[in-house]
């Protein structure tokens, strides 16, 4: 078990990495030349993809203990010797990834041979930012903690990577406005285009997002369309997230949650967004496609 989890994790490190370079993240992040699968104290391992340029943080990928469950967790995060250097970052993600649970060297103890929290990480903390600060080791992280294969009917490792890479393209964005592609458009003027970009951002590079769209194996929960059934291989893994309630109208910092998104398809998605901007827009575009179907009149 204990090597099947360490190649896992190589092979995970190496295809975060490889997909990490191919995004392209403008000036904001280097990734490293070689990967290196490394022992960590948590009955694990774990592995650098690069560093933030500017900021003296890596990139990494854990697999290992430390939750306190039986079985080893993925875990992808951001590291820095430096509780500052860390803190600029962890503030300026707040806004796409929400509130974080902190961890301190008070919540876990040393047994069994390993580091482990005292107390299991609940399940709902799973999937959520969570910032540990050790200023005894100069050691700061932020990161997440999969609990799970939710989401990944597929393709375990593709679907992981993906999840990895958009947590750390959302920390890369959040420092380089340069990253984003701003193609609104389409879009109508319910909302104005800074809004609109803004939203956009959010819907199709946050981990939140990826996260929505895997939980619904990729599948318009308006329409059922289902891009990979259409277009093949070439459609594997696509489809949009849309804010149920628009960014525009919530003010709050808390960040956006699973629950927060609603799988669709480009033509629903588009459709959503000429529609008022209310939470009832979803419910009110599945009942147009219902009732045309009904009779005949909407065929994909």
């Amino acid at each position: 078990m204990g090597h099947r989890d360490k190649n896992f994790l190589q092979a995970l490190a190496r295809a975060a990495c490889e997909e990490l370079r191919r995004r392209q993240l403008g000036n904001a992040f280097r990734g490293a030349a070689k990967i290196r699968v490394l022992r960590n104290g948590c009955d694990g391992w774990a592995a650098t993809l690069g560093t933030f340029v500017g900021y003296q943080c890596s990139a990494q990928i854990w697999i290992d203990k430390f939750t306190g469950h039986r079985a080893r967790r993925v875990y992808y995060a951001l590291a820095a010797s430096k509780k500052d250097t860390l803190s600029q970052l962890v503030k300026k993600a707040r806004r796409e990834l929400g509130e974080h649970l902190s961890i301190c060297r008070n919540h876990w103890h040393q047994g069994s041979g390993y580091i482990r929290l005292a107390e299991k990480l609940a399940k709902e903390k799973f999937g959520r930012p969570v910032y540990e600060q050790y200023p005894q080791t100069n050691e700061y992280f932020y990161g997440i903690y999969e609990f799970d294969r939710t989401g990944l009917q597929r393709n375990v490792s593709h679907r992981f990577v993906d999840r990895a890479v958009d947590f750390f393209q959302t920390i890369a964005q959040s420092v380089s406005a340069d990253a984003l592609q701003r193609d609104y458009d389409t879009y109508s003027a319910v909302e104005n285009r800074p809004s609109v970009a803004r939203h956009l951002r959010r819907e199709r590079n946050s981990h939140v997002a990826t996260l929505r769209k895997q939980c619904d194996d990729y599948i318009c929960q308006i329409c059922t369309f289902d891009f990979s059934k259409v277009y093949g291989s070439l459609g594997d893994d696509f489809a949009e997230a849309h804010h149920i309630v628009p960014l525009r109208r919530n003010a709050d910092l808390r960040g956006t949650t699973v629950e927060d998104l609603i799988t669709v398809c480009s033509n629903c998605h588009r459709m959503l967004h000429r529609m008022s901007g209310t939470p009832d827009d979803v419910r009110k575009l599945k009942r147009i496609i219902k009732k045309r179907r009904r009779r005949g009149g909407a065929k994909r």
